[in-house]
């Protein structure tokens, strides 16, 4: 088969738009960073880039959920801790009340301070972040509210199931408890006689027609008011059990900040490796991309060269 003229610069010029191409792909490559622009240009990495990229976003949904409740639990760790340290302020007042030199009145002004603080208590229990309260369950209500009752003003909750409620936080195959209720902060169980049942810091109310349960601060204000002595070794105790209870509420906040300050370094963990799986199969190879791009620029002045000393000269080049 004879090589025409024709046939060669065909030939040439096919194997320079290749390089041209080549070259083309490679300063794109060279100035984005990345492998492809169009999903066409590589079908493989860029199913794997759309599938990491949505795990991403599952990432990105669970770390804001943990901060959120992580920033709940570190607001629920800290007013514990100042209801606790206003329980023992009381306790302190509650044993120096029981100190037979005290006369009626220095008792009735011990429990107009012990009503302050039980004032301050309520409002902790009432913290509102952002019109949503922290300790009302699934309720959206304030979860204590006030009554006058005896020309005294007495704080309440509601004791059902939407100030009980448990609300949780699934992340993947993990379920933590993501809320403490009202429930959980002020009610204890104390032993009467040998029975045990439950009882509550401040009072509340349950049932359909709102039956008030007298809690402990009214019955020491109370016993303090009506000087009732004897009274107030037995609220003494019932003080320690109610620390106790609120001690294991504490400790529970605090286990359960650990498991979510692990899950979200997990969480960075894993959104640091698959940041790096996107650039593996989004990210060009910068270092072989300008050596490719050197070799194809070298090759393209190379296939000029070629061309001129391989074509037959034509009469234009006489002509010039």
């Amino acid at each position: 088969m004879r090589i025409t003229q024709s046939m060669m610069k065909d030939q040439i010029v096919n194997n320079i738009d290749n390089v041209l191409r080549r070259i083309s792909t490679l300063q794109r490559q060279a100035s984005s960073g990345n492998k492809f622009d169009l999903p066409s240009q590589d079908p493989s990495d860029a199913v794997l880039t759309v599938n990491y990229n949505a795990v991403l976003e599952k990432l990105k949904t669970y770390k804001s959920s943990l901060q959120q409740v992580q920033n709940n639990f570190q607001g629920y760790d800290n007013i514990t801790g100042q209801i606790m340290a206003a329980v023992q302020q009381v306790n302190s007042l509650v044993v120096q009340a029981a100190n037979g030199t005290n006369t009626p009145s220095d008792r009735a002004a011990i429990a107009d301070e012990i009503k302050q603080i039980s004032k301050t208590i309520a409002q902790l229990g009432g913290t509102n972040v952002s019109g949503n309260y922290m300790f009302a369950g699934s309720s959206n209500s304030n979860p204590i509210t006030s009554m006058v009752s005896g020309g005294s003003t007495i704080y309440y909750y509601t004791s059902n199931s939407a100030t009980s409620a448990r609300l949780s936080l699934n992340i993947g195959t993990v379920t933590l408890d993501s809320n403490v209720n009202v429930v959980d902060l002020f009610n204890y169980t104390q032993t009467i006689s040998g029975a045990t049942q439950s009882a509550s810091l401040i009072s509340y109310v349950t049932g359909s027609g709102g039956t008030v349960h007298t809690g402990l601060l009214d019955k020491i204000v109370k016993d303090l008011q009506n000087n009732n002595v004897s009274n107030l070794q037995s609220d003494l105790g019932a003080l320690q059990d109610y620390e106790n209870s609120l001690s294991k509420v504490t400790t529970k906040i605090g286990a359960t900040e650990q498991s979510l300050q692990s899950l979200m370094n997990s969480n960075e963990s894993l959104n640091t490796y698959v940041t790096q799986l996107v650039s593996s199969a989004q990210g060009a190879d910068m270092v072989k991309v300008l050596s490719d791009l050197a070799l194809q620029e070298t090759v393209y002045q190379a296939a000029l060269q070629t061309s001129a000393n391989s074509l037959l000269p034509t009469l234009a080049n006489f002509l010039k």
